[in-house]
């Protein structure tokens, strides 16, 4: 069986980021979510009659999408996913958030979860550079969000800079904090600057991280998986391999009416 990825994202912009998937609806309402849900669970269920020569190495709730979920729904999801798709006994599950949708109850439901990563995207760790990346959180929420997971003896968590400048002395010293919560990964932007991709490689080279392309490893680089499968980032979220283009949802209804058939999202898909 072929190693596989599983991504899924919600079709929402979170705090500042901006999506990959530029059909994505362009605020967020608890109204959208449990619809969304609803129509995710039928999609997992059609995708995995596609998949089912596929072992999955790897579960991402990716794009932030976990700071709009429960501790419930995370852990539902997950369940959801795993009776539907051959799980590696080795799996592992990443989930990103930004820190304003982090709680204890989030970390407790993580720790639960065998191999999971927590994931925190962040712009900065000043209210400055938070507020100008329209994140809805302080400096002192953001660090405090890293230092829980330390405090807590959670050592299973990872940093993404989602920055693409920063003065060199200010980078070093968010480096350094970030540090000091002993992440287990770190993630730059590929069109960050270079002079702060500089000062990242000095500072994470100093501490002897291990380096594949922009993400930075505490212990060691881990084995990719070969494909990845999209799940809940719209109409193309059908697409299984990483060469198949992944096309926007310009069409939400559609994709929550007709998540249940798979053939009428990859035409859908493909514009017919």
């Amino acid at each position: 069986m072929e190693a596989a990825r599983i991504f899924v994202s919600l079709p929402f912009r979170v705090d500042g980021l901006e999506s990959e998937h530029p059909g994505c609806l362009k605020s967020f309402d608890s109204r959208h979510l449990n619809r969304f849900i609803s129509a995710l669970y039928k999609e997992i269920s059609t995708v995995s009659e596609e998949c089912d020569d596929l072992l999955v190495r790897e579960i991402e709730i990716g794009n932030g999408s976990a700071s709009h979920l429960t501790a419930d729904d995370l852990t539902n999801l997950i369940r959801v996913i795993q009776n539907h798709f051959h799980m590696d006994p080795k799996r592992t599950i990443r989930i990103t958030m930004t820190p304003s949708g982090f709680d204890f109850y989030k970390l407790s439901a993580i720790r639960q979860m065998k191999n999971a990563t927590v994931c925190f995207e962040l712009p900065d760790l000043t209210d400055e550079g938070l507020r100008a990346a329209e994140y809805h959180c302080t400096g002192k929420q953001a660090i405090g969000a890293l230092e829980t997971c330390f405090q807590n003896a959670y050592s299973d968590f990872a940093v993404v800079l989602t920055s693409k400048k920063m003065e060199a002395e200010r980078a070093e010293n968010m480096l350094k904090r970030i540090l000091a919560t002993h992440p287990k990964e770190m993630v730059l932007r590929t069109d960050a600057a270079q002079d702060y991709l500089d000062v990242a490689k000095r500072v994470l080279t100093e501490e002897n991280w291990a380096r594949s392309k922009e993400h930075w490893y505490r212990d060691g680089v881990p084995l990719p998986s070969s494909c990845t499968v999209q799940i809940g980032c719209g109409p193309a979220a059908v697409s299984i391999f990483d060469h198949i283009p992944v096309r926007s949802t310009t069409d939400f209804d559609f994709y929550c009416d007709h998540s249940y058939d798979y053939e009428a999202l990859v035409r859908h898909a493909e514009g017919e």
